[in-house]
């Protein structure tokens, strides 16, 4: 238990910059489900900010892949598990952040207690973020790095997986093949459930629809920016490539398309 604890627990690194007097302003419980890329770096320091820092459990995800594989475990369950464990403890006005995979029944028997929020993206815009922030990156090569050009990587497991990021995610982590519709309704479903859901493109609608529900606007500040520049995605992209990359995130366009004819703002009604 001490190993649960430790790794869900440890936010030094991230609450240490939290001013004490911004700190415990929001009343409320929340789960930020960070979608990798979509610029939830961001969103986790400042919603921090507002809460105590002994109030913060943070999932490290270098910590929690290479837990997942001394326990043997494939890392979305095991990150699964870490989300239920975080929902069931006790404990009022808390955030938890972190590449959580949710499920329709994981949200639903913790509504009553918890907001559940997330930020969304074009899904080819985060696809082509992941790769080249993966294929430039300098540190931690092992940790989803990646040396393959893009047209050498489009033909990968792992290219195709990244192309169903949101519908892995709101299947519990599970990495649906063959007839995708229930899925792809399963992960809408999901969405329709939280609290609030913003998109990277209109920042501005998920914090009004913010601070609304929780009377606090949290101030964003860039983060996590990809090491890639744009003459590097530039000289790798082509329209048949474009097209490709397309076709492979088709099922999270799916999703995305959906959340997004579903806002105004992308939230539940008050």
């Amino acid at each position: 238990m001490s190993f649960l604890y430790n790794l869900t627990e440890n936010c030094a690194r991230k609450a240490a910059s939290i001013p004490p007097k911004l700190a415990g302003k929001i009343d409320k419980s929340i789960a930020f489900i960070h979608l990798p890329k979509c610029g939830g770096t961001s969103v986790h320091t400042a919603i921090s900010r507002h809460y105590r820092a002994d109030h913060i459990s943070y999932l490290d995800p270098t910590a929690s892949a290479n837990a997942s594989k001394s326990s043997q475990m494939e890392m979305l369950a095991f990150r699964k598990s870490l989300l239920a464990y975080e929902l069931a403890k006790q404990g009022d006005r808390r955030f938890i952040s972190g590449h959580w995979p949710v499920d329709e029944g994981l949200v639903t028997a913790h509504m009553p207690n918890w907001a559940f929020i997330t930020i969304l993206r074009d899904p080819v815009e985060r696809w082509l973020s992941n790769y080249f922030f993966n294929r430039h990156r300098s540190d931690n090569r092992n940790h989803f790095g990646t040396e393959l050009d893009l047209d050498a990587y489009l033909d990968t497991k792992d290219a195709i997986e990244n192309g169903k990021l949101y519908l892995s995610f709101c299947n519990g982590g599970e990495m649906p093949e063959g007839d995708l519709s229930g899925p792809i309704a399963r992960a809408i479903g999901v969405f329709s459930k939280f609290d609030l859901v913003g998109t990277l493109d209109d920042m501005d609608g998920f914090l009004d629809g913010f601070e609304q529900r929780w009377k606090v606007r949290p101030t964003l500040s860039l983060s996590n920016m990809s090491p890639a520049t744009k003459p590097d995605r530039e000289k790798a992209l082509s329209g048949a490539i474009l097209e490709r990359i397309e076709q492979i995130c088709a099922p999270d366009r799916q999703i995305y398309d959906a959340a997004k004819r579903a806002r105004t703002p992308l939230s539940k009604p008050s």
